[in-house]
């Protein structure tokens, strides 16, 4: 089986840089200055300059600045105005600059607005390259940034005038309050819950502050969690939410002082040892196992990301985000629910990534082991009512647990893009819970009615589904036993797949990610649909296919001082794996003519190859392939050779 959870990040922010070979297009005046402009502020966006650099970073940005003004003077595009808009917000308020309040005003904020105002009346749907945001999302988070500001100085009216601004000028869009609606009703009560984007805390402190939507929940936004100003200020009171989160930093520690250097800012070290006092009672409403109970402890290694190598021991960079989490979670001692957001990168987790338990479109927090498969655990009441009771007909009640989707059914083409990726979201959670209920409690007309849902709150017709999705909602139809639709979304997966492989040119980007070993691509995707089907010579010939690509990327590769030793590595480690599927399959294909014995003989063959070599890498892919399937193959074989030992007995 795949391991989803790997592959969704490649899913939903799919975002990687491969040297292009196009050849380069004849480019009017008006483009030069475009290409020059966007240029040089990509360039700009570097750490190094932003930090060390910050007056030769705003040189290129000012000069980003005049050369998309040049472009737009001759020819008004989309394009050149957003990124015109995105230039002048980093020369107006550089809010990467370390613990600096953000010094918003009303006049700069309208100036910038302006230009994403402007790109939605040339087209209410963005053609141009995206930078991070669309212009929609932009416009909702210029004003939100303005709200907050506001806030930050306690002048309430003002912070009520950005919001409904904000909102007027096309920003806030229905299906994003309503996702963040959605978000805050996964949570139960008094929960403190951490977002980690613009997207995703903007309409949520809009929902609290305007509508007074789950005012008790406290947001804690982790890229904000870096500045000092914004912990001291939730250490004291909330920003939109009536409960503060508990943070037990010093008023010193929060207050920048250079010469001392005391105050609270990232670290390196090794992974670190975390443990708190967790009272017997809220461990019985996680675990019945005396041993833990009477622990009345929660012990996990704390993480930061990967930072550096020393001996062989990886080096973590713990950011201030990462111990404010920390901090939180030993005050709180789960006396108060405490989530992450959907949205949340799995680099935030400081190493509570197997704590976690789906909820809605949060993971609450638990203070024991949650990993219980290769697909993750979630908590199928909280599942029932928010993604199987949506009645879009009437209003919330609670707040609690209730789920609308009726932001999906707006057909306006502004808002199209951001619907798609909200679709895209909330076929997630069906999907964990339809795979939940089938491998855990063998539900297979749980699995389908789940499924059934998803497809009826949101159509194909009207959101294409992706073909990784199309593959594991074919799985589980395939193994729930409803043939006929296991084969409508089989044969849409297999022509999805082909469509992206059969147009190279445009679809460079994608394949040449799937060559270099950096996602499940088509040609994967692929071969696993043609495995569901038993297809597994022609499942073989797409893999074949897909490593003498590879391949010739790797020669391209080596000795290229484009490229690091990682990437070969990651691809010499790709064609491992490929080559490794395609071992599997040889066994599958044993197994469905009816020959389980050569099949078992075949895979462990296969499997003490992988395991004689002296490469661990090479260790885990015989474990990968092969440890379920000779476990399988034993049961399979140990049964056979009792049932000749009883009827020798018989006779």
């Amino acid at each position: 089986m795949i391991n989803m959870k790997s592959i969704l990040p490649a899913l939903i922010l799919f975002v990687f840089s491969i040297n292009q070979t196009y050849a380069e297009p004849v480019l009017t005046d008006a483009a030069r200055l475009l290409e020059s402009g966007k240029k040089l502020f990509l360039e700009s966006e570097d750490e190094y300059l932003i930090y060390k650099l910050p007056q030769k970073r705003r040189l290129m940005l000012r000069q980003a600045f005049d050369s998309l003004n040049a472009s737009l003077e001759l020819k008004t595009t989309q394009e050149a105005l957003y990124f015109s808009g995105y230039v002048l917000e980093r020369l107006y308020a550089d809010a990467k600059v370390p613990n600096r309040m953000p010094d918003c005003d009303i006049d700069r904020t309208k100036e910038v607005s302006r230009y994403f105002e402007r790109v939605r009346e040339i087209s209410p749907v963005y053609h141009g390259e995206m930078y991070i945001l669309d212009p929609i999302s932009k416009i909702t988070a210029l004003w939100g940034a303005l709200a907050m500001t506001y806030i930050v100085r306690d002048d309430t009216d003002s912070a009520a005038y950005a919001f409904r601004k904000g909102k007027n000028l096309g920003g806030f869009a229905a299906s994003l309050t309503e996702y963040c609606r959605n978000i805050m009703a996964s949570c139960d009560q008094d929960a403190v819950l951490f977002v980690n984007g613009d997207n995703d805390t903007f309409p949520i402190w809009y929902l609290q502050f305007m509508e007074g939507f789950r005012p008790d929940i406290e947001v804690v936004n982790l890229n904000l969690a870096n500045k000092l100003w914004y912990l001291k200020r939730i250490k004291e009171r909330t920003f939109f939410g009536a409960n503060p989160a508990p943070i037990s930093f010093s008023d010193l520690s929060l207050t920048e002082n250079n010469d001392e250097n005391i105050h609270l800012q990232y670290t390196l070290g090794t992974v670190a040892a975390a443990e708190m006092h967790v009272n017997r009672s809220q461990l019985l409403k996680y675990s019945a196992t005396p041993q833990i109970i009477d622990s009345e402890k929660m012990e996990f290694d704390f993480k930061g990301i990967p930072y550096d190598q020393n001996d062989g021991e990886t080096i973590y960079k713990f950011r201030v985000q990462d111990k404010v989490v920390l901090d939180i979670l030993k005050n709180l001692k789960f006396q108060r629910p405490l989530y992450f957001s959907t949205t949340v990168p799995e680099e935030s987790f400081c190493g509570l990534t197997s704590y976690l338990r789906y909820e809605g479109l949060v993971m609450r927090v638990c203070p024991i082991t949650q990993k219980i498969a290769e697909w993750e655990p979630i908590h199928p009441a909280v599942m029932e009512r928010c993604l199987m009771e949506i009645n879009n007909d009437v209003g919330y009640e609670s707040g609690i647990h209730e789920f609308k989707l009726k932001g999906l059914e707006n057909d306006d083409p502004a808002f199209a893009e951001i619907r798609e990726l909200l679709a895209i979201n909330y076929r997630w959670a069906y999907i964990l819970y339809s795979v939940y209920m089938l491998e855990q409690f063998d539900d297979s007309l749980k699995s389908i009615e789940i499924l059934d849902m998803m497809n009826k709150m949101i159509p194909v017709s009207k959101f294409k589904m992706s073909y990784i999705f199309q593959y594991q909602v074919a799985k589980n139809y395939m193994e729930s036993g409803a043939e006929e639709k296991f084969r409508e979304y089989l044969s849409d997966g297999i022509v999805s797949c082909r469509e992206v492989i059969k147009d190279p040119v445009k679809n460079k980007t994608i394949l040449e990610a799937e060559y270099a070993g950096r996602y499940y691509g088509p040609y994967r995707m692929t071969a696993h649909l043609q495995s569901l089907n038993k297809d597994y010579d022609e499942a073989t010939m797409t893999l074949i296919d897909l490593i003498r690509h590879s391949r010739t990327l790797l020669r391209s590769m080596l000795n290229n001082i484009l490229y690091g030793e990682d990437e070969v590595e990651r691809i010499e480690y790709s064609i491992k794996d490929i080559e490794a599927n395609m071992d599997q399959l040889e066994v599958l294909k044993l197994i469905n003519e009816g020959k389980d014995r050569i099949a078992l003989e075949t895979a462990e063959a296969y499997n003490d190859n992988y395991l004689n070599s002296e490469d661990d890498n090479v260790h885990y892919l015989g474990r990968k392939y092969f440890k379920e399937l000779i476990y399988r193959l034993t049961q399979i074989e140990n049964a056979r050779k009792l049932k000749i030992q009883l009827e020798r007995r018989r006779y």
